[in-house]
């Protein structure tokens, strides 16, 4: 299994992810929809156009499971938008990945 990079960067940050970048690889960064940044981060591919644009099996479980996610499904539905902002942050919380003030 293959996945383009870039439709896993941009359906992140429809999902409240901020893509930096530096001079080699794009990190995602997880910001709650009430704006609160959290420690969910993942490298999430690099500028190679050859070597990254398709991210292999192992390189999409290991972005799954610094999401804190179980399946690497759940990260295809996260992207693709079965998965919403919503219950991504219940998964978070429910994983005390993250809290919210309250």
């Amino acid at each position: 299994m293959q996945y383009d990079s870039s439709k896993l960067r941009k359906g992140l940050r429809k999902k409240g992810f901020t893509i930096e970048n530096d001079a080699h690889h794009y990190y995602a960064h997880y910001v709650t929809k009430d704006g609160l940044e959290t420690i969910i981060k993942s490298k999430v591919g690099g500028h190679s156009k050859t070597k990254y644009k398709s991210l292999q099996i192992s390189i999409l479980k290991r972005i799954r499971t610094s999401l804190h996610l179980d399946k690497t499904g759940q990260l295809l539905d996260l992207v693709e938008c079965p998965l919403n902002q919503d219950d991504y942050e219940q998964i978070l919380v429910d994983k005390h990945a993250i809290e919210f003030p309250g």
